[in-house]
């Protein structure tokens, strides 16, 4: 595993949240990251619950399952906090490995479906900083990202859970996800499960 100075992996660690509708259609849950943000790429635009892994005591990093469930507890204001059997009996795991970063993504189906309203009411109710990265939430279908291409800017067409048409801006990260064929093959059996 490739290390930060400070001994810290230099790894990527996250969940993905889907629903199914009461129709059978699946929906995944993609968080804004805050327009504020100084890293300027990234701020505006939507991906999954991720970010970077930490160290639990010096020189001992947390394990890829102990980070992506952290992400997503933060990114998601303690809303879905996974337990961890939960996260390994129900997933699919999407990993990789890009030059100088591993990235570990656990795709779940939520244990609860959560109103965007809910979402943010519960954001805007903390003070710990940790658990403001999201400034909006969006329940989006899982079909659009396998058959909606986003175009050059990284922006996408795709349909809320109300059924709007929705134009977003991705984060790298996830249309670097986009484009892998893994990726796809997860997003597709989750779409898939809605047929049977």
């Amino acid at each position: 595993m490739f290390k930060e100075e400070d001994g810290r992996p230099k790894a990527t660690a996250g969940v993905l949240l889907y629903i199914y509708s009461k129709e059978g259609d699946a929906y995944l849950l993609l968080g804004r990251e805050r327009i504020d943000l100084e890293e300027r790429k990234a701020a505006g635009k939507y991906s999954e619950f991720s970010g970077s892994m930490e160290l639990v005591a010096p020189n001992k990093p947390e394990t890829f399952l102990e980070g992506c469930l952290r992400e997503c507890r933060e990114e998601t204001a303690s809303i879905y906090n996974l337990h961890p059997s939960y996260a390994l009996s129900k997933s699919y795991l999407y990993f990789d490995t890009k030059p100088q970063r591993e990235i570990a993504i656990i795709i779940i189906e939520a244990p609860k479906y959560v109103s965007r309203e809910d979402l943010l009411l519960q954001r805007n109710a903390q003070k710990d900083i940790h658990m403001l990265d999201k400034d909006d939430f969006k329940w989006l279908k899982v079909r659009d990202f396998i058959h909606n291409k986003p175009n050059e800017s990284g922006v996408i067409t795709v349909k809320d859970l109300e059924g709007n048409s929705t134009i977003i801006p991705l984060r790298s990260f996830f249309l670097e996800y986009l484009k892998d064929e893994n990726f796809l093959n997860i997003l597709r059996q989750i779409d898939k499960k809605n047929a049977s």
